[in-house]
């Protein structure tokens, strides 16, 4: 019964974000195994994981699971409510079943019932696994930490340790003995002559050598006890790892082996893989709708599009006509410029060349006038000298 396709539901994101995380400093208390009632309840922690841009969406899906399947837990209903029909009993129990699984609070996520498995057993008795999505993606806070199960476990470890042990009669008499041969062979050691020594000194030293044997006679160091080591068995509280989560890809899920129903994880195996299959059906049913509206839609889009390639293209020679009519303009802007230009330096040559010209024509009045006074000087000269020799003839 796969009823993920309710109004209410909205819809899966293609790629949502990592919102679960494993955590490896997060412990859980191991689970024992609930006792079997005829309603299951699983969860399916859906997280995203952009590993390869490339890659299909099949492969960047991942789910959280525990023992190779998703995480279950068995309907209580002095914890989760009296009708498991109801919503509010189902996320009950999918908020415990993480809780006690992954040590995760997802209380304020809401939770679709996305399918349920319904086995009719041979004595006529009813089993339901309903599978419920927490949508993740809109929980607001820091991704979903899974923590691993863990229990403590007393178990026997042999210790090494020292002991003191007495010694038998025997080995003590023994260790007399072995005490009173040293001091004989150090008295005869020291009792031999050594070569030129003097006798005074030989005196001494035999003296000495006689009062250090007395105090070891007096005082034997024999060995009452002795150290041995011995194992002993010592009990110790320590903490096991009972399951991890694991982040798999929904492809890995599709090819999932349940085996045979006398395996003894077949229904957990095949209601993962069940979901698997169900999870990509919509999926596909997903990218079909897409695809189709994406059809629906092409049309106009081409038309849009090419109005716009149109407008664009109109546009552009408009854009071209008015840089053509500006680079004229500026031509001929320039052009006027260049001619007036031209006529001012024309009429300032002109004006040079008339203001030549009149200095010009002062200047040969000048020497005009010059010379016609030196001709009248030169003409009153020769006057006064002919009338000087005049007077004097």
């Amino acid at each position: 019964d796969f009823h993920f396709a309710d109004g209410a539901a909205g819809r899966v994101p293609l790629l949502p974000a990592d919102a679960v995380r494993l955590s490896p400093e997060k412990d859980v208390a191991a689970v024992e195994a609930p006792a079997a009632r005829s309603y299951r309840v699983r969860v399916a922690l859906l997280t995203g994981r952009l590993l390869d841009a490339a890659a299909p969406v099949v492969n960047k899906l991942h789910f959280a699971l525990l023992h190779s399947g998703l995480p279950e837990t068995e309907w209580d209903p002095e914890l989760d409510g009296a009708d498991p029909a109801e919503p509010a009993t189902m996320k009950k129990a999918a908020v415990r079943c993480v809780q006690q699984h992954f040590g995760a609070d997802l209380s304020a996520c809401v939770f679709r019932r996305f399918m349920d498995v319904l086995y009719k057993k041979e004595d006529g008795t009813e089993v339901r696994t309903a599978v419920l999505l927490p949508e993740l993606w809109d929980c607001a806070g820091p991704p979903v930490e899974l923590g691993r199960q863990v229990k403590e476990v007393t178990k026997e470890f042999k210790k090494m340790i020292t002991v003191e042990e007495e010694l038998t009669e025997e080995e003590v008499e023994a260790g007399r003995t072995a005490w009173a041969a040293q001091i004989a062979r150090e008295r005869a050691l020291g009792q031999a002559p050594r070569p030129n020594e003097r006798e005074v000194d030989r005196v001494e030293r035999l003296e000495e050598l006689e009062e250090r044997l007395k105090r070891m006679e007096r005082h034997p160091e024999v060995k009452t006890t002795r150290t041995v080591s011995k194992a002993v068995m010592e009990e110790r509280t320590i903490t096991e790892e009972v399951a991890r989560p694991e982040l798999r890809g929904l492809r890995d899920l599709l090819g999932l082996n349940e085996g045979t129903p006398r395996r003894p994880d077949f229904e957990n195996v095949f209601e993962t893989k069940l979901f698997a299959l169900c999870f990509d059906e919509m999926m596909r049913l997903e990218s079909g709708h897409q695809i189709v509206q994406w059809l629906h839609g092409h049309k106009a889009r081409v038309q849009e599009e090419a109005a716009a390639r149109t407008a664009q293209r109109k546009r552009l020679r408009d854009e071209m006509e008015d840089v053509r009519r500006q680079t004229q303009e500026r031509a001929r802007a320039s052009q006027e410029r260049a001619a007036k230009r031209q006529k001012r330096e024309q009429r300032r040559q002109e004006q040079a060349r008339k203001k030549q010209a009149a200095e010009q024509e002062k200047a040969n009045m000048r020497e005009a006038e010059r010379l016609e006074r030196e001709l009248i000087e030169r003409e009153e000269a020769r006057k006064e000298a002919e009338e000087e020799a005049e007077e004097e003839a």
